[in-house]
């Protein structure tokens, strides 16, 4: 669903406000109920914002947790920008392919380790749109209900990484202060100033995001 990437958006873009646990619940709640006056499901939305602020948290607190999906799921995360753009602009690209096997064979020198974030959201977002379509089919109470919840857990989960990508350092080499001094800078940016300042930081994220709310939606209708 393109309208939960544009609300997340909305709610990190301002300010650096997440992206530990306080960060993402903020983000998937805050989006369930900005996106609930933009459509016929607004009932359920707010019903649900509180699971779309806790499945935000599942790809942190449920999958980091298991050993053999955190290997493979790590990189999912961030994007070392710094690199991408060096090694793409040796070809003159400038734009990322979302086509994930596409894009990696043209640029096979891009290690896994420098992140794989973007192809996780468009995936992500096309699971949702699937989600979505099948809702409007007609199925029986038991599949619509089933239906929802994988909606729910997808929408959370594509929130957490599109916040994910809105905090400055997963998105650059120095994700953790390492190469300039600063080392233990990540947890101490998005986890220690959010826990600091809470909990007076949501109200003033949600009356930020309800600000610009209207223009936003608007201009991306």
């Amino acid at each position: 669903m393109k309208k939960l990437i544009l609300i997340t958006a909305i709610l990190v873009s301002a300010q650096a406000f997440a992206w530990g646990k306080r960060g993402h619940e903020t983000v998937g709640s805050f989006a369930a109920q900005l996106l609930a006056k933009e459509t016929t499901q607004g009932k359920f939305l707010i019903a649900h914002a509180y699971d779309m602020g806790f499945y935000a948290n599942v790809p942190d607190l449920v999958w980091k947790a298991d050993d053999e999906t955190y290997k493979k799921e790590f990189s999912q995360h961030y994007m070392d920008l710094d690199n991408y753009d060096k090694i793409m602009a040796e070809k003159k690209v400038k734009k990322f392919n979302p086509d994930r096997q596409k894009f990696f064979r043209e640029f096979p020198g891009i290690a896994n380790n420098e992140g794989r974030n973007f192809w996780r959201v468009q995936e992500l977002d096309t699971k949702l749109a699937e989600i979505s379509k099948q809702l409007k089919g007609k199925n029986d109470a038991e599949k619509h209900r089933a239906l929802q919840a994988q909606w729910l857990l997808t929408a959370g989960v594509l929130g957490h990484y599109i916040g994910d990508l809105a905090q400055p350092l997963h998105v650059t080499s120095n994700y953790d202060g390492q190469l300039s001094g600063q080392k233990g800078l990540h947890h101490w940016f998005e986890e220690d100033i959010v826990d600091d300042l809470y909990p007076g930081i949501m109200n003033e994220v949600f009356t930020r995001a309800q600000a610009r709310w209207p223009e936003f939606s608007k201009k991306h209708k």
